[in-house]
């Protein structure tokens, strides 16, 4: 990097978010749609100048094809996993998982255990040691694909439908029920088990698409938004905004 990133893209498996420089928040919108798309080119061409320097973490070779012509025309700084400062013990691991790791284990103290919950198309947990080693993690299904994967294998059932129901009594509650607890039993069984080669209780954090909407049902895990464009703006030597990022739970 020779410059510092004017914007931060965090390309994802369906969002794309977009950072400038003087914003406190990201602008998001879904790539595989075509409209978009180009309203994410043309946010990026009224924002900046050509040539101007873009930072960006992708975790989607198609979403990368897909919206190439859009930052053409800029200085583009495409991160590695090198580029992250943690002592990788895995291979092939994701640059998002990477980056959102470095993040959580910053906002820690960096030195601190964590443990790192992605919430989106798929669910991933990953576990920092307190001395700034990735150790790896699991990967899953993500809510929306566990329900439709319910959904098409039982299509006599009814769509999910969220509510307070305990038990659930209707078969569209009793989907969404069983689907977002398997979800967080296995993130909270993992955490167990992946805590036991620490030395210390890791912190635990979450975030993604669905994190907002499963974190009452981890009440010992801190909600973060955007870690990913958290840990690119640690990475260029930026602070993170604070409120801004969804500083729940703290």
């Amino acid at each position: 990097m020779t410059a510092a990133p004017r914007a931060l893209i965090d390309l994802g498996n369906h969002r794309v978010k977009l950072l400038l420089a003087d914003a406190r928040a990201p602008q998001v919108w879904t790539w595989h749609d075509e409209s978009s798309r180009r309203d994410f080119a043309s946010a990026l061409t009224e924002a900046m100048a050509p040539g101007e320097a873009i930072g960006l973490c992708s975790s989607s070779p198609q979403a990368e094809a897909a919206l190439a012509t859009a930052w053409q025309s800029f200085a583009l700084w495409k991160m590695v996993p090198d580029d992250v400062p943690l002592a990788r013990q895995t291979q092939g691991t994701g640059l998002d998982r990477l980056v959102a790791s470095y993040a959580a284990w910053s906002q820690a103290g960096a030195k601190e255990p964590v443990l790192v919950a992605s919430l989106g198309t798929a669910f991933t947990l990953d576990v920092v040691s307190a001395d700034g080693r990735f150790l790896g993690g699991a990967i899953g299904p993500g809510l929306g694909l566990q329900q439709q994967a319910l959904v098409e294998g039982c299509p006599h059932l009814d769509l999910p439908q969220a509510s307070r129901e305990s038990p659930p009594r209707r078969t569209a509650t009793a989907v969404d029920a069983g689907t977002r607890r398997a979800l967080v039993a296995s993130l909270i069984g993992l955490s167990e088990e992946f805590s036991q080669g620490l030395h210390k209780a890791p912190r635990r954090f979450v975030h993604g698409g669905d994190a907002e909407l499963l974190a009452p049902l981890l009440p010992q895990w801190k909600l973060r938004h955007h870690l990913v464009l958290s840990g690119m703006r640690l990475l260029c030597g930026q602070p993170v905004l604070g409120a801004t990022w969804g500083n729940s739970n703290a």
